[in-house]
């Protein structure tokens, strides 16, 4: 009765498309994981803390990240260093936009136009509606 319930146990295998035999072999094996193939030499910079989760995803251009907070906030932070370079009170859930040194944030009834360099607002135009 053993033998046939091997003989089963074989056939399960065999039909879940595993090999028996190897599941049966008592063969200490090693893992073989790909090599790690990296595109582009990466290092982190830097580990920064933000002072409220984000309410969105970042945008960044070759200077800063800037990245909309919940609690009304957009954070500008150096590419380089990691630094804060301001912080404005604008609410957002939508992703900024960044063109030519000024970043664009749709607030829920305004979108505003904020100076990228120093966070001093352009200006900002009320929405009809959401965006």
């Amino acid at each position: 009765m053993a033998r046939s319930l091997r003989t089963y146990v074989l056939l399960l295998f065999s039909c879940l498309g595993a090999c028996p035999h190897e599941l049966l072999a008592k063969e200490d094996r090693k893992k073989i994981e790909p090599p790690l193939a990296s595109l582009l030499p990466l290092e982190q910079a830097w580990v920064v803390t933000l002072p409220f989760p984000p309410s969105a995803a970042a945008a960044m251009d070759e200077a800063r990240v800037y990245i909309p907070l919940q609690g009304d906030h957009i954070i500008a932070i150096d590419r380089r260093t990691g630094e804060t370079i301001w912080m404005v009170d604008v609410e957002s859930s939508w992703p900024p936009l960044v063109n030519d040194g000024v970043v664009y944030i749709a607030a829920s009834d305004e979108l505003h136009a904020i100076d990228a360099a120093t966070g001093d607002r352009k200006w900002r135009v009320p929405l009809g509606r959401g965006p």
